[in-house]
């Protein structure tokens, strides 16, 4: 069932991705519905095996159209980015260096599709660059407020339903044999859950007004995740963005409000039963656990530096480099090496060395081509925080999220006419 899931919603993906790219009447709205069902489709952990084969989550599919445009142009007037193209050739330097050092110095036996996790972000950050370069006016036009505000209602409800069958049905459980999930907080994080995030950011970023309806529909589904990390970097973020713009008197009140709602969090904590999103945030009272959790995250990293020698601490392991991770023993279905652990930089510095920097530098130059300077820093910010126990550039959402960076609401206050 799972493999007919995967390759019936890859096939759709993939039709509507062409229908994109095509000179139709109705091209604009294959760009929505693709929105529409990454935004809505139950895409989360415990659902892996019915989206991602071969670490290729079925949505990748609709970028084959918009790269098949891509080069065909670049092939008839050979005109593209100039930022596409230090883009391509940053990643491109750094990848083919890898390769040859993955060929001629790696003694060890490494999996293959570990090499391949590795090489796909190189792919990846390109094209997403790609997508807003073919698509970016287009998406101007579709992300109308009132379209996105249909989508944040329909995402609620779907996100609610979902939470509630979770909580009643325990149907996470029946769509996954990880036990894992039988012992973790409930949770339930999608691609949807990042619509709403950028939605709020961009419209603050751009200094457009928000309504307690809008900031409820962006916010709840967060809630719904319980990734602290995830949370506390959007507030982060936006706190920063808010003080840097305040006169003395009003950071003071802008402080004591933010203790205000701080409490009220920290009561609705306090208060929250066992197992639900917010309990998970007990723990970050405890000094004690932060230490241990943090200590025990990166424990990983510190025992693969037994294995480094002399220019290994400058260029890393390489390609197809793995972690032991003592604590994945009783999941049968995870192999106990994994690609990466739960934190991009430390990850990437095992890999690639001092060169995991230039990730870091692609992602920033794309967040600057396409968003102001400012948007860019904070957003480049979030990426920072993000980071430190999130190695999201070898997650199936990473994709959705780095394109997500780049996309230009409309969420000005007015009517606009739009249809779903």
């Amino acid at each position: 069932m799972d493999q007919l899931i995967y390759l019936s919603f890859s096939a759709i993906y993939l039709l509507l991705g062409i229908v994109t790219v095509l000179n139709l009447s109705f091209k604009d709205t294959a760009l929505k519905v693709f929105i529409i069902l990454t935004v809505l489709l139950p895409i989360t952990k415990f659902t892996t095996t019915f989206h991602t084969q071969l670490q290729v989550s079925f949505y990748y599919f609709y970028f084959v159209g918009i790269a098949i445009l891509f080069f065909a142009k670049v092939a008839s007037n050979r005109r593209f980015s100039i930022n596409l193209l230090t883009c391509c050739i940053l990643l491109g330097v750094v990848l083919i260096g890898y390769i040859f050092h993955y060929i001629f110095l790696v003694e060890e036996s490494r999996k293959f599709t570990n090499v391949l996790k590795d090489i796909k972000p190189f792919i990846l950050i390109p094209l997403g660059f790609i997508f807003m370069d073919q698509l970016g006016s287009r998406l101007e036009k579709i992300l109308t407020k009132v379209f996105c505000l249909k989508l944040l209602w329909a995402n609620l409800a779907v996100t609610g339903i979902m939470f509630y069958l979770m909580v009643t049905k325990s149907i996470h459980l029946k769509l996954t044999d990880d036990p894992y999930y039988k012992f973790e907080e409930l949770r339930y994080e999608t691609l949807g859950s990042y619509f709403g995030i950028f939605y709020l950011t961009f419209a603050i970023f751009n200094r457009r007004k928000l309504s307690f309806i809008e900031l409820g529909l962006c916010l709840a589904p967060l809630l719904f995740t319980g990734n602290r990390t995830l949370i506390f970097s959007v507030l982060i973020i936006i706190s920063l963005y808010y003080i840097l713009r305040l006169s003395f008197a009003k950071i003071i009140a802008f402080i004591v409000s933010a203790i205000s709602l701080l409490s009220v969090f920290g009561y609705l904590v306090m208060k929250s039963e066992e197992g639900s999103p917010l309990s998970r945030f007990k723990l970050l009272l405890d000094p004690d656990y932060i230490q241990y959790a943090l200590l025990n995250r990166f424990s990983p990293f510190v025992s693969s530096l037994k294995s480094f020698e002399g220019l290994d601490y400058f260029i890393g392991k390489g390609l197809g480099f793995s972690f032991f991770i003592p604590w994945f023993h009783y999941r049968d279905n995870i192999d106990i090496y994994n690609i990466y652990i739960d934190n991009l930089y430390l990850t990437l510095y095992a890999k690639f060395g001092i060169f995991f920097m230039v990730f870091f530098i692609v992602m920033f130059l794309f967040l600057k081509t396409y968003n102001n300077l400012g948007s860019a820093i904070f957003y480049f910010a979030f990426i920072l925080i993000l980071s430190i126990t999130n190695a999201f550039i070898y997650q199936y959402n990473f994709l959705w999220i780095f394109i997500l960076f780049a996309f230009p609401f409309n969420t000005k206050n007015r009517l606009t006419e739009d249809k779903m």
